[in-house]
């Protein structure tokens, strides 16, 4: 899986360019992912559960998406 570092308000920039007037969710924390067919739920600390087509962990090294998703 490729890395690709940037400034986080430049990542809300294009994902918010490229995706028009749909919903985009910001400051969850994420603890966990599941992955189905081809969409991805996002499990919450809140234990909300968030279905999407696309899953951005913009939360640093440490992030739970990626080590979720390998």
């Amino acid at each position: 899986m490729p890395t690709v570092a940037l400034h986080r308000a430049r990542l809300h920039t294009l994902l918010l360019e490229a995706i028009g007037d749909r919903v985009v969710r910001t400051n969850q924390r994420v603890v966990g992912c599941e992955q189905h067919q081809e969409k991805v739920t996002a499990v919450c600390a809140s234990g909300e559960r968030i279905e999407a087509d696309l899953l951005v962990g913009a939360d640093g090294l440490r992030s739970t998406v990626p080590r979720a998703v390998d």
